[in-house]
C-alpha cells in the first residue's frame, strides 16, 4: 500500500486532536473529489513496518485523541489489508483512543470486514458536490 501523507496534530478531520493516514488509491473518482491526486494507488510513498511505527510512537504522545484512516479510499482492495493490520495494531496499543474512517464504500457493504470490529467511527458514502457546504 501506499500512502499521500501522514498529518500529525490534525484538528480538521475529527473532534479532539488527530494523526491521519491518508491512503492512496481511489476507486470512486468522486466529482469535486479534493484530494484527486490520491486516485492513483501508486501516488505517495510505500506504507512500510518504520512508517507505521513512525505514527504510532506519534500516538504515543498523551494529548491525542484518535487516529483517522482516510484517503484516498482505506477500504478499497489493495489498502484494506493493511488498513487492517494498522487498525488492529492501533486497538490493541491504544485501546482509549477512538479509530475513525472514512469511506466511500457505505456500511453495509464493508460491516462484515475485518477492520470494522476496530472502528469507533465510520463516516461513510462517496464525496457528493452538490451537498457540500463549508
Amino acid at each position: 500500500m501506499n500512502y499521500a501523507k501522514i498529518k500529525k496534530d490534525s484538528v480538521g478531520n475529527w473532534l479532539g486532536i488527530s494523526v491521519s493516514l491518508y491512503c492512496s488509491g481511489c476507486p470512486f473518482h468522486c466529482k469535486g473529489c479534493f484530494q484527486s491526486e490520491t486516485w492513483n494507488p501508486k501516488y505517495g510513498e510505500e506504507f512500510t513496518d518504520e512508517v507505521k511505527e513512525e505514527i504510532f510512537k506519534e500516538l504515543e504522545k498523551p494529548y491525542y485523541d484518535n487516529l483517522v484512516l482516510l484517503g484516498g479510499e482505506p477500504l478499497a482492495k489493495y489498502n484494506v489489508e493493511t488498513m487492517t493490520e494498522v487498525a488492529r495494531e492501533f486497538k490493541n496499543r491504544f485501546p482509549d483512543k477512538e479509530l475513525i474512517l472514512f469511506s466511500g464504500y457505505l456500511f453495509e457493504k464493508v460491516k462484515e470486514y475485518e477492520i470494522m470490529q476496530y472502528i469507533d467511527v465510520m463516516i461513510d458514502g462517496q464525496y457528493v458536490q452538490e451537498l457540500y457546504s463549508p
